[in-house]
């Protein structure tokens, strides 16, 4: 009797494991018939936006590529995306993507595509002005352009003037704005000053400030690391100012000239005039005459010495205006490449999904 019910309940055991069994399959088939329809959207998605791509279409292949990595994320989307974000002239997107792929894919990415990703990636850095953040509080909270970001991440910049604000618990909250400029790399060293027992802590970020005195500012609050930068901009500037002053000295120089000449013609006439005059004897009004002939004869070569040092002046500035737009040419040629061309440069795009 005891054997029997000991095979009926090893039977039952078995057959419940065989129902349970069943289950699980049954139901983990509807699950993956669903990935596999997502995934297989997902694929027909980034073919078709590599097709767009391949005709210039950037901006629609960048949604087919987003929407199919919203529905099955995979490195290789994170790839194409990066590159439609560089060929629409939008670096700062285009390193968030390719850095997610390089990050994503680690040493599982082909080798050349690989290479290629941290070459756009070069250059997209070099259209941006990168930020390191060094807040001297715990846990800060930090906000630039009104957007939370991570502190202890480098964050990536387009060029031009930024705001941030930086806040953490009993500790003054600090607003400041700085300068970005392309090829930078700078460090913002934010000090936040205690708050005394008798002050309120600061509101956390995303609560509005509430009215009253805005802590102090110390000229040490606020601390720029700056690292190379592209000025090829600025040697420009200075280069049209150095043409445009040594243009005006030139013109200025071919103005005196022409007045200046003009003078000795009437200087030659009456010192002619004058000279057959003196061969006999010289009245009192032909001393007179000559006299202020001479007085304009000496100003005429003063005028002819300034003008010499106009046009010496303005051939300086020329000269150093050529130099300067060539250091621009130089430095730009090295801090940046030529962006890709929508027609003519297709993007060398992941075709595996």
């Amino acid at each position: 009797m005891t054997r029997t019910n000991s095979r009926t309940h090893a039977r039952c055991g078995l057959a419940a494991l065989a129902l349970a069994c069943a289950v699980q399959a049954v139901l983990a088939v509807p699950h993956a018939r669903a990935d596999e329809a997502l995934r297989a959207r997902a694929s027909a998605l980034f073919r078709n936006g590599v097709e767009l791509a391949d005709r210039g279409e950037y901006r629609s292949a960048l949604a087919q590529f987003e929407q199919a990595y919203r529905l099955s994320p995979h490195p290789s989307v994170l790839y194409n995306i990066g590159l439609a974000w560089f060929a629409l002239d939008q670096p700062v997107r285009a390193i968030a993507a390719l850095r997610g792929y390089l990050e994503q894919s680690g040493a599982r990415a082909p080798a050349d595509q690989r290479a290629r990703a941290e070459q756009q990636l070069g250059q997209a850095l070099l259209r941006v002005g990168r930020v390191r953040f060094a807040i001297d509080a715990p846990q800060p909270e930090l906000q630039v352009d009104g957007a939370m970001v991570d502190p202890a991440r480098e964050l990536a910049l387009l060029p031009g003037p930024h705001a941030l604000r930086a806040a953490a618990s009993g500790r003054s909250s600090l607003e400041q704005s700085f300068e970005v400029e392309a090829g930078s790399l700078q460090t913002l060293v934010l000090a936040l000053a205690p708050l005394p027992q008798v002050e309120r802590a600061a509101p956390a970020l995303g609560e509005p400030a509430r009215a009253g005195r805005r802590p102090a500012l110390t000229p040490s609050a606020l601390q720029l690391e700056r690292g190379p930068s592209a000025q090829g901009p600025a040697l420009r500037t200075w280069a049209w100012a150095s043409g445009a002053a040594g243009l005006g000295l030139a013109f200025g120089s071919l103005a005196v000239f022409v007045w200046n000449d003009d003078r000795h013609g009437d200087w030659e006439r009456e010192d002619a005039a004058l000279g057959s005059a003196f061969a006999e004897r010289p009245s009192r009004d032909e001393q007179r005459r000559q006299h202020t002939n001479d007085e304009l004869l000496g100003s005429i070569e003063r005028w002819d010495a300034i003008n010499l040092a106009l046009l010496a002046g303005g051939a300086v500035l020329l000269a150093t205006s050529g130099v300067l737009w060539f250091a621009a040419d130089t430095q730009e040629a090295r801090s940046s490449t030529a962006r890709p061309q929508r027609a003519r440069s297709p993007l060398q795009l992941s075709v595996e999904f």
